[in-house]
C-alpha cells in the first residue's frame, strides 16, 4: 500500500487533497504546524481546524509546534531589508 504525508492547515484545500488521495486508496498520516500567528486555539492544543479535518478524513494527526523565533519580528525583519 502506497502512503504519505499530508500536511493540513485545515483549510479547503487540505482537506479536498487528502480526500483526494484517501480516494485514490492512499494511506494518509496528517502532519500540523502550529505557530504563534495560530489564534483558533491555544498555543499548546494544536489548531482546531485542522483537528476537525483529520477527524472527518479518519486519518491520524500529528501536531508539531513551531517555536517563537517564527513570530512577527522574524517578518518584520524579512521587509526590513
Amino acid at each position: 500500500m502506497t502512503k504519505a504525508i499530508l500536511l493540513l492547515s485545515g483549510g479547503l484545500d487540505s482537506l479536498l487533497a487528502g480526500k483526494i488521495l484517501l480516494d485514490l486508496g492512499i494511506a494518509l498520516e496528517a502532519v500540523n504546524f502550529t505557530s504563534p500567528f495560530c489564534r483558533c486555539t491555544p498555543k499548546a492544543s494544536g489548531c482546531s481546524a485542522a483537528q476537525k479535518a483529520a477527524e472527518q478524513l479518519v486519518i491520524p494527526l500529528r501536531v508539531f509546534a513551531k517555536g517563537e523565533e517564527y513570530g512577527p519580528c522574524t517578518i518584520l525583519h524579512v521587509f526590513d531589508q
